[in-house]
């Protein structure tokens, strides 16, 4: 996928495609019925399914935190604990980034 994202031609047009298909997601998600799912009542399955909303972000033009917040609303939650849900699962994966990047600065520094 990287290779293919390389090459600034094709990168543009992805890019477009992957905003559109994601603004498309969340258009049908916003008009959804909503169940007002709270955040004790979030399920495994639920979980299971923010996490692979979120993996779509490595698509350029998918947003992380929309995709983890399109998900959860789609699931029955309310768009309040659907930010905190999103905001929630950012945490992990911003220590996991702060640790590598520590990492190959003390492997460029040393």
């Amino acid at each position: 996928l990287y290779g293919l994202l390389a090459d600034q031609t094709i990168k543009l047009p992805i890019i477009a495609i992957c905003s559109l298909l994601f603004g498309t997601i969340f258009l049908i998600v916003d008009h959804m019925r909503q169940s007002n799912k709270t955040s004790q009542s979030i399920s495994p399955l639920d979980s299971l399914a923010m996490g692979l909303g979120c993996a779509l972000a490595v698509f350029p033009g998918f947003s992380r935190v929309g995709m983890c917040m399109a998900v959860s609303t789609a699931r029955g939650a309310d768009k309040t604990s659907s930010y905190t849900w999103a905001l929630l699962l950012s945490v992990p994966a911003l220590i996991v980034l702060c640790v590598l990047n520590f990492i190959k600065y003390l492997l460029f520094y040393s």
